[in-house]
């Protein structure tokens, strides 16, 4: 089977946009949603957090969330949950987008 150039481009094109039209994941929190987590393996599943301890060292990621919480409550990202709980806490409320460096992410919403 023979592909003229103008099909495989219009094949590809076709793919990277359903790819990039896909619904994002969402996580429901009592503060809000969480619209999406991403890092350099795309978008990925958030860690409820609790206390753990550290099993592992991994190499960190820079994760990019995305969130919509409500202007009375809060909730506390943790970039480095299971080796670094106190550390690496980032508290945010309303609407928002920020980037955390460390080995996972977790939140906790209160």
């Amino acid at each position: 089977m023979q592909f003229s150039k103008p099909s495989l481009f219009l094949s590809l094109t076709s793919i990277w946009s359903l790819a990039t039209a896909a619904p994002k994941l969402r996580w429901p929190t009592p503060c809000g949603t969480i619209n999406y987590v991403s890092n350099e393996h795309g978008v990925l599943p958030l860690l409820v957090y609790r206390d753990n301890f550290c099993h592992s060292v991994v190499p960190e990621h820079v994760y990019l969330a995305q969130w919509n919480f409500s202007q009375d409550c809060t909730c506390t990202f943790y970039a480095d949950p299971d080796c670094n709980p106190q550390g690496t806490s980032e508290v945010r409320t309303g609407p928002g987008e920020g980037t955390f460096s460390g080995i996972r992410l977790a939140f906790k919403c209160h």
